[in-house]
């Protein structure tokens, strides 16, 4: 079940990648959709704080490391910066992707799959 979270992990911050990375003008509803898959990501990651480090494959330093590259801390969240300075903040979803790919074994093209919608794609 870790490893499935840490792909739907991979899954929201690539969609971040794609939005920031495009030419695509940065509107309300773009900085929405942004933001709404960082808060999925964060969440996910977050309720692994709560597992003891014999329980989970991810242990609480590299956590505490995915969290900063995310703007994360115990009392607050900078989220906000990955649409007000997506360009200095970009390269730092790239080291959390290569930071899960590392713990879990994930290789090159399970990170590109982890873009489809699988369940959309073979109608479920």
């Amino acid at each position: 079940m870790e490893k499935a979270n840490a792909a739907t992990v991979v899954s929201h911050i690539k969609e971040m990648i794609n939005i920031l990375s495009s030419d695509q003008i940065m509107t309300p509803e773009t900085q929405a959709t942004v933001l709404y898959n960082y808060s999925e990501a964060v969440g996910l990651l977050y309720g692994w704080k709560f597992l003891v480090n014999s329980d989970k494959l991810i242990n609480d330093r590299d956590l505490k490391e995915i969290f900063t590259l995310l703007n994360m801390s115990e009392s607050s969240s900078e989220g906000y910066k990955f649409v007000t300075s997506s360009d200095s903040e970009l390269p730092k979803l790239d080291k959390v992707i290569n930071k899960l790919a590392l713990i879990y074994g994930f290789s090159p093209s399970d990170i590109d799959s982890f873009q489809t919608n699988w369940a959309l794609v073979q109608g479920r």
